[in-house]
């Protein structure tokens, strides 16, 4: 068993729950897609 020594145990029990998440088509589609760095704002 893998073992995480210093994980809080919702941590674990939160990850173990995201086994189970179905995403569409879509929603796989949009995560997968290429991402397009944005230009920083704010800073001269």
């Amino acid at each position: 068993m893998f073992a995480w020594p210093f994980a809080k145990p919702q941590h674990l029990l939160d990850a173990v729950a995201a086994l189970s998440v179905s995403l569409s088509a879509e929603e796989r589609a949009a995560l997968e897609a290429s991402y397009r760095p944005h230009p920083v704002v704010g800073f001269e």
